[in-house]
């Protein structure tokens, strides 16, 4: 079931099995945004690639093979979300619920990218840390983990929806 359908079951389901909440949308804000930092952080470092001594390619998909199941929980619950809050209050409210936390969520991982790289920019030095890091599993989304508890309960309930479940 692609993610799309996936969200429309859960926005459907929502009433009586998943609530749209702050805590929800805060825990797949921070899932959301990682991704974007790692992903991004990944692609800025690729043309050290040959002085790494990790592959950044590599280390994506570790990262990826780990946590994408989340990633897409969380991307699921928003899509649902935003379609709860269109049938609450009107399409207008739905879509700016969806710029405003996509663009926060833009935003922090702006700002965390900018942190990590500094004032230089992406540079051998930083990358050869943070794509280690990212392929051996320092990076993964468990780093912050007051928000996998809703995680967990977001690709649960994803997992309930797909077919042959």
């Amino acid at each position: 079931m692609s993610g799309l359908l996936v969200a429309a079951a859960i926005a459907v389901s929502a009433g009586a099995a998943l609530e749209v909440t702050p805590a929800r949308t805060e825990a797949a804000g921070y899932a959301i945004t990682h991704a974007l930092v790692v992903r991004n952080l990944v692609k800025n470092c690729e043309k050290f690639r040959d002085r790494l001594q990790s592959d950044p390619d590599a280390a994506l998909a570790a990262w990826r093979l780990k946590n994408a199941e989340h990633v897409l929980a969380a991307e699921s619950y928003l899509v649902a979300a935003r379609i709860a809050v269109e049938r609450q209050h009107g399409r207008e409210a739905g879509e700016d619920f969806h710029a405003q936390t996509h663009g926060l969520f833009v935003e922090q991982a702006n700002r965390t990218l900018n942190d990590i790289f500094g004032a230089l920019g992406p540079h051998t030095a930083v990358c050869e840390r943070w794509v280690g890091a990212i392929g051996d599993g320092q990076a993964d989304l468990n780093w912050q983990s007051k928000y996998m508890p809703v995680l967990d309960e977001l690709r649960e309930f994803e997992r309930s929806l797909r077919p042959g479940r």
